[in-house]
């Protein structure tokens, strides 16, 4: 049997085929890209957590109100963060929804309005 040589893509150490199918060269290795892969992946969904929770929040304090666009985003609220959307059966836009509360943009000559509902 052919026994390659391959290097490890955790310690970039090369190393002497076990298997054919062999990533790493030891368990070690192995565990900690695992552990490395699985903190980077909640470290992502912990912003994404703490960003949706900011905005439910924003809209929290706005429930029945409508402001523009602009003031929204001066109050800290970032548009690109939702949990869901629906689409509104007499107006035909999207609700966008953050957990339990929901805004949808309001047709105005000047500015961008926001009406803001809970659900």
């Amino acid at each position: 049997m052919n026994r390659g040589i391959k290097t490890c893509p955790n310690c970039l150490n090369d190393f002497i085929l076990k298997r054919l199918n062999q990533k790493y060269c030891s368990n070690e290795c192995r565990i900690q890209k695992n552990n490395d892969r699985s903190r980077e992946f909640r470290e992502l969904t912990k912003k994404t957590h703490h960003i949706l929770a900011k905005n439910r929040n924003i809209l929290a304090d706005l429930e029945g109100e409508q402001i523009s666009e602009i003031d929204l985003k001066i109050k800290g609220f970032e548009f690109g963060y939702v949990t869901n959307f629906i689409t509104n059966k007499k107006s035909g836009n999207p609700d966008f929804i953050c957990y339990d509360y929901a805004y949808r943009r309001i047709k105005n000559r000047k500015e961008g309005l926001i009406e803001v509902f809970k659900l």
